[in-house]
Parts: structure tokens; sequence; C-alpha cells
């Protein structure tokens, strides 16, 4: 019922779908950010907010429909992240070590 509501803001804005859509099929655990932005909202706990819960993201996004979608990395999600800013520590990183590939 309430992936139908947020199809029915798809031609608005794809960003309510997605939300949904990263709950439902990848497992994610999600909170918004600031619009085109890296941030959390203001007023939020980024991370911290995080959740699974489909009526929670329907009103996040009906809130502020333009916000941008954060993971909340772990194991809540099953998402680890690494952060390389140079070509040349990320080869000295992965040197002799075998890394899995995703499934996504």
């Amino acid at each position: 019922m309430h992936q139908k509501k947020i199809e029915e803001n798809r031609n608005v804005n794809p960003l309510p779908t997605a939300a949904a859509r990263y709950v439902e099929e990848m497992d994610w655990a999600i909170f918004a950010l600031a619009p085109r932005s890296k941030v959390p909202m203001k007023g939020t706990n980024g991370f911290k907010d995080a959740t699974k819960d489909l009526k929670v993201i329907e009103r996040l996004w009906k809130e502020s429909p333009q916000s941008n979608i954060g993971c909340a990395t772990g194991s809540v999600s099953g998402v680890f992240v690494l952060d390389v800013d140079d070509a040349e520590s990320f080869k000295v990183f992965c040197a002799g070590r075998e890394f899995p590939v995703s499934a996504r």
C-alpha cells in the first residue's frame, strides 16, 4: 500500500520511490539528507535515524520531497564502505587482497 502511494508520485519526484526500493529490494536502512547534499537534514540525527519502516519513509519524503537519500552502513544494512581519496593509496591497500564482487 505504501509503495503504491510512493509510486503515484514517481513522475513528480523519483526519490520517494528510490527510498522505498532501497528498503524493499536491498534491505537497507535509510535516512533523509538535505536536498542535493550528503549532509543529514537539519534537526535530525543522521544515520542514527535510519529506518526500514516504509510508513516513516513515506512521511519523511512527504514532508521534504527533495531530500536526498542516505544509507546507514554497517550491520544494519549489510553494507561496508571504503572511501579512498587517491588511486595510489587504493592500489597499496588492495595489494595481495581478494575482495568479493558485489551481487547488486
